[in-house]
């Protein structure tokens, strides 16, 4: 459930786990902020700069 929101939510999902249980049987054990990429683009030339989040990344720890 954690993971398939996180998904919703725009980020990219690295799980990082531990043991070969089925993931219903996993706990988390820590949700870790990754890399964010971003844009800066004018669009057109003369016209004020904004930033973009292109992707973000977060990471998953689970114990199985």
């Amino acid at each position: 459930t954690t993971i398939n929101g996180l998904k919703a939510d725009g980020f990219d999902v690295i799980v990082n786990r531990v043991g070969t249980a089925p993931l219903s049987a996993c706990s988390i054990g820590a949700v870790r902020p990754g890399h964010q990429v971003t844009r800066t683009d004018s669009g057109f030339p003369g016209d004020s700069l904004t930033t973009a989040v292109i992707s973000k990344t977060v990471y998953v720890d689970l114990t199985c």
